[in-house]
């Protein structure tokens, strides 16, 4: 094997491992387990306790299948100031466990209001859709003309 061959073997190995490293996972994500595959499962709840610890915060949390505590270490500060007890949350977690370290935040619904399976923009007649629910989205395009 001359130079020649090993370096063309090299390049095409190379562009052979870029393609699969992007093609690969998608085509063969379906097939694979939902541990394997990085999908994880939503948890809804309610914020029953938070306790603030010198490296982490805690949070107790209700849910359907059971109690929880959620360990947060990274991003502890932002995630006390966003969550208090009595809130909602929506957390993404690989499957249900007592003990969660870092779990994923997807929503926070503060106590008074209520998490609904819909997206607002979904919802028609309620005042959860916001204050564009009665527009109807067609508006005037703005003339051109010579300005004053």
């Amino acid at each position: 094997m001359n130079l020649r061959q090993a370096l063309i073997m090299l390049i095409l190995g190379t562009a052979l491992g870029a393609a699969g490293a992007v093609y690969l996972p998608r085509a063969v994500q379906p097939y694979l387990p939902d541990a394997l595959a990085g999908r994880g499962v939503t948890v809804r709840g309610i914020v029953v306790t938070k306790e603030k610890e010198p490296a982490a915060l805690l949070l107790t949390v209700n849910t359907p299948q059971g109690a929880l505590l959620a360990t947060f270490t990274r991003k502890a500060d932002e995630t006390g100031l966003l969550v208090g007890p009595g809130d909602a949350v929506e957390l993404r977690i690989k499957g249900y466990e007592p003990f969660i370290e870092d779990p994923k935040i997807l929503r926070v619904v503060k106590s008074g209001q209520e998490i609904m399976n819909e997206p607002a923009s979904a919802q028609t007649g309620t005042a959860a859709a916001g204050p564009a629910a009665g527009k109807t989205g067609t508006t005037a395009p703005a003339k051109k003309g010579p300005r004053p």
